[in-house]
């Protein structure tokens, strides 16, 4: 009876391995052509001398298009690594031993890739210390919002935006008005 629920288990994780590697294959695809859009948007690396028309930092979208193309390239080479493994495991069945030493490899990389999970997700919350925010995380099981609402300081804190509250001025014109005026259109 153990062992048919093992082998079942095994063969489930092979079937959700090959799908989430075929997964990672069409994004690694995409993150290609990706990478090659996003040289040609870029312009410039320098993302801090670039602002909005708000006057915040502007995200450089070619520089963020070559991060989540490395962090989808990095989890692709991660998920072939565990299917490896996981043959690897289905041809050692023979072996007990191996296969305990292969399974615990294979716990290692999927621990590793929950640890670049959390890290992505701090990030794109603005975390400003990935290190320090990742060691408060378990004290608030896992909630990256309340850990942001109950350490501010590990967050960027985000800038107002829109109107600044006063009432416009003056009368409002278009643009065939002001050319009249200028002389260019009658």
């Amino acid at each position: 009876m153990g062992k048919q629920n093992e082998t079942a288990s095994e063969e489930q994780l092979q079937e959700s391995a090959s799908a989430s590697t075929a997964e990672a294959q069409t994004a690694a695809d995409s993150g290609t052509a990706n990478d090659a859009a996003a040289s040609d948007d870029a312009g410039s690396d320098d993302s801090a001398a670039l602002t909005d028309r708000h006057g915040n930092d502007a995200i450089a979208r070619g520089k963020y298009n070559r991060d989540i193309a490395a962090r989808d390239r990095e989890n692709a080479e991660l998920k072939r690594k565990l299917e490896e493994l996981q043959s690897k495991v289905d041809d050692a069945a023979k072996s007990e031993q191996s296969a305990k030493d292969l399974r615990s490899e294979i716990e290692k990389l999927r621990s590793e890739m929950a640890e670049k999970d959390v890290d992505h997700a701090l990030k794109m919350a603005g975390c400003r210390s990935v290190k320090a925010a990742r060691a408060l995380l378990g004290d608030y099981d896992g909630d990256i919002a309340k850990l942001a609402q109950e350490n501010p300081y590990l967050f960027e804190q985000q800038k107002p935006s829109g109107a600044t509250g006063a009432k416009p001025s003056g009368n409002a014109t278009s643009l065939d008005d002001i050319d009249r005026a200028m002389g260019i259109r009658k």
